[in-house]
């Protein structure tokens, strides 16, 4: 109640916000109010803000005046975090192929980018070298929790509250970004550029190249600060997947979000619920793979026939996935008979779930848990759904692929079977276009084989 009483005390929009923005309901006053009065955590929040403003891969619009500034950004996230720095008042404003201009609570400042470490799906993190304004050299960056956490330098009492902190922000379904940053003396970036540079130029494995360069610098990092953004369902998508799951379809999530994320998510969208049985795997080695799979099939081999119909859910993170679909890349090269056992006993508790949720996977993931499901005999009619490039692999492999235009792009929609709007038009392009498509190619077959037996 204190806390809820101290809120309301500095609940004022206008104070709270540098740069307004009539979309940001931001009205907590105190951080902008401590970073103007030199409080003792004003070095600190300027850090954060500034490692906000000047580590992504935004391109500005329009005037250098935060008012009218607008944001192009890859992933709707990385827009939201960059305009979330501009209304506490660091407005990144300008940009040129070397340099980012900040506009620091009304002062230009400019800051020289030297290397990008950009973001994908298997790093799951970026970050960029920059000359700040004083002629200081230093790595910037931000990425998820899991691979962020083991880069950083940290005392166990911090690592113990920031844990804490990601814990409570994944159980609102919020998802977490952890940002870091390291100081860098010029020889130590002249070295490391080098190596940068010839990965760069590599003609054969760039990427790959690119990414050992980048884990060479990416390492004894001091911690900055933490982020959590809510990810809104669209309208309609409980009452879609209720109906979804009325037609006896079994529906799986994969996602790369954290499993208290995912399991808070699967809740709020009815893919879950409180009467379900729910089991959880997040293992990293493979014996413990193993034995926590024969557990849940002994556990729900042995129940009743007259409870074969009950509710059960698996919860699995990418961890143990990875394991799984060893054994999966195997097969495909002639794997042992043990290998291939794990696989089927993968495959056998996840076909006996209503829903399965897969948590922290990556694109390559997603489509190997539509292939292994796929080529089980007698597998099911698979439908991949997704409005992300990295849902494109899972939706390119299933056997119908519907992509959702949006804010995430256009790359899952030029990939995909079907293209739709929102999450809940699902529902009738399923349940209502689907049907009669049937009857109709029903009907065809029916009249084809008439008139070719009689006529």
């Amino acid at each position: 109640k204190e806390e809820e009483a101290e809120e309301e005390r500095y609940a004022d929009r206008n104070k709270a916000q540098v740069f307004p923005d009539p979309k940001c309901s931001f009205d907590d006053s105190r951080l902008v109010q401590r970073l103007q009065e030199g409080h003792v955590d004003a070095p600190k929040i300027r850090e954060f803000l500034l490692l906000l403003s000047v580590c992504h891969t935004v391109v500005p619009e329009g005037s250098r005046d935060p008012s009218c500034v607008l944001y192009k950004a890859e992933s709707p996230d990385e827009g939201a975090l960059v305009t979330a720095a501009k209304v506490l008042g660091f407005c990144f404003c300008g940009k040129t192929a070397t340099e980012q201009v900040v506009n620091v609570l009304g002062e230009e400042e400019k800051f020289e980018i030297l290397n990008v470490n950009k973001f994908t799906s298997a790093r799951k993190r970026m970050s960029v070298v920059c000359r700040m304004a004083g002629g200081e050299l230093v790595l910037l960056c931000k990425g998820a929790d899991n691979v962020m956490m083991e880069r950083m330098k940290m005392e166990e009492e911090e690592r113990t509250r920031v844990d804490r902190a990601l814990h409570g922000y994944a159980m609102e379904g919020l998802r977490t970004l952890v940002l870091a940053k390291r100081r860098l003396t010029e020889e130590q970036w002249r070295r490391w550029n080098e190596t940068h540079r010839a990965a760069a130029t590599a003609l054969v494995d760039r990427e790959e190249e690119l990414a050992r360069a980048a884990e060479v610098i990416e390492q004894g990092m001091r911690f900055v600060g933490v982020t959590a953004i809510e990810d809104k369902l669209q309208e309609g998508v409980p009452a879609a997947i209720k109906r979804l799951r009325e037609a006896r379809m079994r529906i799986w999530m994969l996602t790369g979000d954290k499993m208290e994320t995912a399991e808070n998510i699967g809740f709020a969208c009815n893919l879950l619920h409180d009467n379900m049985s729910i089991q959880r795997i997040a293992v990293d080695t493979l014996p413990r793979a193993k034995e926590e799979l024969r557990k849940l099939s002994q556990l729900w081999g042995t129940e009743e026939e007259a409870e074969e119909d009950r509710d059960r859910a698996l919860i699995i993170d990418g961890g143990s996935l990875l394991h799984i679909f060893a054994a999966a890349d195997q097969e495909e090269e002639g794997g042992g008979t043990e290998e291939l056992a794990l696989l089927r006993l993968f495959v056998q508790v996840a076909r006996r779930c209503k829903a399965v949720i897969a948590c922290r996977v990556s694109p390559d993931q997603k489509r190997q848990v539509v292939t292994v499901m796929r080529r089980e005999e007698g597998g099911p009619l698979s439908l991949a759904i997704g409005d992300g490039a990295n849902d494109v692999p899972m939706i390119m492999e299933a056997h119908v692929g519907v992509g959702i235009s949006g804010n995430e792009g256009m790359q899952a929609v030029r990939s995909s079977d079907y293209a739709i709007a929102q999450f809940r038009f699902l529902e009738k392009l399923l349940l209502v276009h689907g049907r009669s498509n049937y009857k109709r190619i029903a009907a065809v077959i029916a009249y084809s084989l008439y008139k070719n037996c009689f006529f």
